[in-house]
């Protein structure tokens, strides 16, 4: 009998090993009668997990509209994810089968973050009040074994006013900032907001200002383990103007190496206050990063200038990717003379060398150590160009093609031919009576 009981316990030992480590959490939400909400269904993992079975029964009046699994379970394909819904008994479950296409092992990425959101829909005749969400199977499968969770609950509250904070899914390129911004939609009046931001791996934030709907306010945030929490008040108790729009807009930057795809940006633990005190819980929500993939390119803006004097064109190089060599060439107007060319500070070890080959200038710009540019952006090389004198004013096109650009990894990079206009406007020469006439235009006045 003991021998019986120790093969049992050494059974069950895998399965409860990670007990506490891991787990499933879903936080309360709160929605509005005939309103849609989303219920983040968040992972949080020490341990490597590979699978996740979601079940709950949904309260009277609210039926489920769809799950969207997120970027956290995209190396298990989607035939091994399935959704059920029984409408007659309110019943959810989802599995995520931790598997791959010929049944190897795969595995959800990163440590925390939601793995699906499932979109509910609160019936319009449903009365205010709270609800219970009653969650009976929430089990994750790993390489530790089997993480049994106890059953729990999920409060909904459905209430009259509407007051939520959201953001739309955005686009970034890897090495660029961008923006975004977290609309109030408030049907009260708001003064203060309180919230958590957890932004994926590769991306950081720089910076955060209160919009034109602020009214003397002012944002202040701490990171604090792994997350951003944010208040935005007014000392003096103002309430935001308006009731749609960005009241808050985020400052991001995508790391250069980051990876192109899909990227959830969580925000949570929101808490609004109204003019009249009362504190109002607003429901969690996932906004989607996309990172395209990275790209290079070199750019010119038209140029005007004097005949007869020397013109700068500023060949700009836009790049996601680390640039060390660039190729191409340049085609002048019979009017226009290369006088010389030079790398900018943004060069690290870079060299410049062109050769005058059928009508077009050659142009090599190379560093002997492999250095990448700086930067991601503004004029790489300086060209120097001149007309004569006796150029005849107007417009004329610079040709630049046969564009490549190399990466520091060796990647070629071909970029589309471009033109440059470079309009010209005739020569003057200044004669003595035209100094004696400024002089005397001066002494007028």
């Amino acid at each position: 009998m003991k021998k019986i009981f120790s093969l049992l316990m050494m059974a069950l030992l895998p399965m409860l090993a990670s007990a506490g480590t891991n787990v499933i959490k879903v936080a309360d939400i709160v929605a509005a009668p005939g309103s849609q909400v989303v219920m983040p269904i968040e992972v949080e993992n020490e341990d490597v997990v590979r699978s996740v079975e979601f079940r709950c029964y949904l309260p009277a009046g609210v039926t489920e509209e769809n799950v969207e699994f997120t970027s956290r379970s995209s190396d298990i394909p989607d035939n091994k994810k399935t959704v059920n819904w029984d409408a007659s008994k309110n019943y959810l479950a989802f599995v995520i089968w931790g598997f791959d296409e010929d049944w190897h092992p795969a595995y959800l990425k990163g440590n925390n973050g939601s793995v699906a959101n499932v979109t509910l829909q609160i019936g319009s005749n449903m009365q205010y009040g709270d609800y219970e969400i009653d969650v009976y199977k929430a089990d994750l499968e790993g390489t530790e074994g089997m993480i049994l969770q106890d059953k729990f609950k999920v409060k909904l509250t459905v209430q009259g006013s509407t007051n939520s904070i959201t953001a739309t899914d955005i686009t970034a390129r890897p090495g660029k900032t961008f923006t975004l911004p977290l609309n109030l939609e408030n049907d009260d009046e708001i003064t203060e907001a309180e919230f958590k931001l957890a932004l994926p791996e590769g991306v950081t934030l720089e910076s955060a200002k209160v919009t034109s709907r602020g009214n003397g306010h002012e944002v202040d945030y701490k990171l604090r383990a792994g997350k951003y929490n944010f208040e935005v008040f007014s000392e003096k108790g103002n309430a935001f103007s308006g009731t749609e729009g960005a009241f808050v807009e985020l400052t991001l930057k995508a790391d250069a190496g980051i990876a192109a795809g899909n990227y959830d940006i969580q925000v949570s633990d929101i808490s609004l206050i109204t003019a009249d005190n009362k504190e109002v819980t607003v429901a969690d929500f996932t906004a989607k990063l996309t990172i395209e993939e990275p790209t290079s390119s070199i750019t010119a803006s038209s140029i005007a200038a004097k005949a007869g004097k020397n013109i700068v064109l500023p060949i700009n190089l836009e790049n996601d990717n680390e640039i060390t060599d660039m190729e191409f060439k340049l085609t002048l107007p019979a009017e226009v003379t290369l006088e010389g060319a030079a790398v900018t500070d943004r060069g690290a070890d870079q060299e410049v060398s062109y050769k005058l080959r059928s009508g077009s200038y050659k142009f090599e710009v190379s560093s002997p150590a492999g250095q990448p540019f700086s930067g991601t952006e503004g004029a790489a090389v300086n060209i120097t160009l001149k007309t004569d004198k006796t150029t005849a004013a107007g417009d004329y096109d610079i040709l630049v093609s046969d564009i490549l650009l190399v990466t520091k990894d060796g990647k070629e990079i071909s970029v589309k031919d471009f033109t440059v206009k470079l309009s010209l406007t005739e020569w003057k020469e200044i004669t003595v009576e035209d100094i004696t006439k400024l002089i005397d235009e001066y002494l007028e006045q």
